[in-house]
């Protein structure tokens, strides 16, 4: 593959986090504006390893974690951006029921048939946690990552679209940023999680998770955080309780900074090594590490680490 016009489509990376309408941008873009679309989470450390035999594959990219726009943009002049978003409180929210889905599918299968609670609820505290304390740290990094793209693309009209996907024209926002003057249809895929693996999974064995628990849990996580003044906000807003705090690698660098180079190094090797795991143990091996290595303080060598489940909802 060579550039963007021999392929017919510049480039269009979609940025915004998984429960923002992810599924459906790649179905608008693959479906019916004929890109090559990837809908991914391994693109993002595509993008910090600048592994661009990869990027050429596709035209469209969305899903994953925290991209390194300064990478592509310096990889591909002519790409533009999408920062597809959501008001913060229906997106905490959403992600909170993905996760609940996700805990009963793990403890059903880890003990209808065999005895491993005990794994089951180191996979439920560990990797898939949404307890107050991982819920705040969701809302720190959207708040950090959108402030990051945000300001980066401040001067640059055209080529950032921030775009919420619960507008009833969000549709017709995304074909004049395009330049498309085909129609787009603008239905949501997998609302509340309907038509995801696992909420396919819960609904065949039976398994139901309250509705009601994860809005309970969010109401009151909201109201004794003082959060209620920004639940409509789809970028970012001051605040520097919630903004990211230091890394372990971070606070290392303190008194030791010439490691820097260094340390960014081994991070954009273990980006390298998690897109090319395949398991789920070798992926959370290496996100161990990255926990360790990326840096809090600078956006642009930064991805997130623990996965959720995709879905437009």
């Amino acid at each position: 593959m060579s550039d963007e016009g021999e392929r017919g489509h510049p480039k269009v990376f979609c940025i915004g986090f998984n429960k923002t309408g992810t599924t459906t941008l790649h179905r608008i873009l693959s479906e019916q504006l004929s890109y090559r679309s990837a809908h991914k989470a391994g693109w993002t450390d595509w993008s910090i390893t600048k592994n661009r035999e990869r990027l050429d594959e596709f035209e469209a990219f969305s899903d994953g974690g925290c991209a390194s726009v300064r990478n592509l943009d310096e990889l591909y002049p002519d790409a533009v951006f999408i920062l597809n978003t959501r008001p913060l409180k229906h997106w905490v929210l959403s992600r909170h029921k993905a996760v609940a889905r996700s805990r009963r599918a793990v403890h059903w299968a880890l003990t209808k048939y065999v005895p491993l609670g005990f794994v089951a609820r180191i996979i439920n505290r560990w990797v898939l946690d949404n307890r107050e304390r991982a819920v705040m740290g969701w809302i720190r990094i959207r708040n950090s990552y959108h402030e990051h793209v945000i300001r980066y693309f401040s001067d640059r009209t055209g080529k950032l679209l921030v775009v919420n996907i619960e507008d009833a024209d969000f549709a017709a926002q995304l074909a004049r940023f395009l330049g498309s003057e085909r129609s787009i249809a603008p239905t949501l895929a997998n609302p509340d999680g309907q038509g995801s693996t696992t909420r396919i999974i819960l609904d065949s064995i039976g398994e139901k998770v309250g509705k009601h628990t994860s809005d309970q849990d969010i109401e009151a996580l909201f109201s004794s955080h003082g959060l209620e003044r920004h639940g409509d906000n789809l970028t970012f807003f001051e605040s520097p309780s919630l903004g990211l705090s230091r890394s372990a690698s971070d606070y290392f660098l303190i008194p030791l900074p010439f490691f820097k180079p260094l340390f960014r190094w081994i991070y954009r090797v273990l980006v390298g090594l998690r897109s090319r795991a395949r398991s789920f143990l070798s992926k959370w091996l290496v996100d161990s590490f990255i926990r360790f290595f990326r840096s809090e303080s600078d956006m642009h060598y930064f991805t997130t680490v623990r996965r959720l489940g995709s879905g437009s909802k």
